[in-house]
């Protein structure tokens, strides 16, 4: 629905953004990829590499029916360094489809997730998931998950924050104050 390849200094709000194509995500923030074999073109944007001092709040974002994840902030594949810092993510809502993997991917630095709804009723998965994307983009570090209530009602496996940490590297995380209800799940994890 909404892709940003570079923001800088930027404020995503008050927004309705629902049902993409199958597979694919209501909001995607990247940033250009910093060297490497196809990152020549778009290496540098007005003077700098990253996408940095964003906001996303009071959006209402519902993802499609198909597997994948609702939103992400980090690069657009593992295959090339980009870096997104400095991000603030607030009072939205995220609502999964069926199908639905994951609500939030955050694969940056320097970010903050606080006072969110995640409903994944309807789907098994993850409302917030941390990790590495690949090896040539920066680890996440300085990541903060306060205050956010995430809920299912449907059985199966409900997954409140995933740190991934077993083959790539998170710093730095603080998950704080956060409400978590799954009474139907058969699996449930912090």
């Amino acid at each position: 629905i909404a892709r940003f390849p570079y923001v800088g200094k930027g404020v995503i709000s008050h927004n309705t953004l629902s049902r993409p194509t199958d597979g694919l995500q209501v909001i995607k923030l990247h940033a250009p990829c910093i060297g490497g074999e196809g990152c020549a073109e778009v290496s540098e944007v007005e003077g700098r590499a990253a996408t940095e001092q964003v906001v996303i709040s009071d959006n209402r974002l519902t993802s499609s029916k198909g597997p994948g994840w609702n939103s992400t902030l980090g690069p657009q594949s593992g295959r090339y360094e980009e870096t997104l810092r400095d991000i603030i993510f607030e009072r939205n809502w995220l609502k999964a489809g069926a199908g639905s993997q994951v609500a939030l991917v955050i694969n940056a630095s320097e970010v903050t997730v606080r006072h969110n709804l995640c409903d994944m009723s309807g789907s098994e998965g993850t409302c917030f998931d941390v990790f590495q994307r690949g090896p040539h983009h920066p680890p996440p570090d300085q990541v903060r998950l306060h205050n956010n209530t995430g809920y299912s009602a449907t059985g199966g496996s409900f997954t409140l924050v995933n740190l991934r940490t077993a083959n790539a590297v998170a710093r730095n995380v603080s998950v704080r104050n956060n409400l978590a209800s799954a009474p139907r799940a058969s699996a449930k994890h912090l």
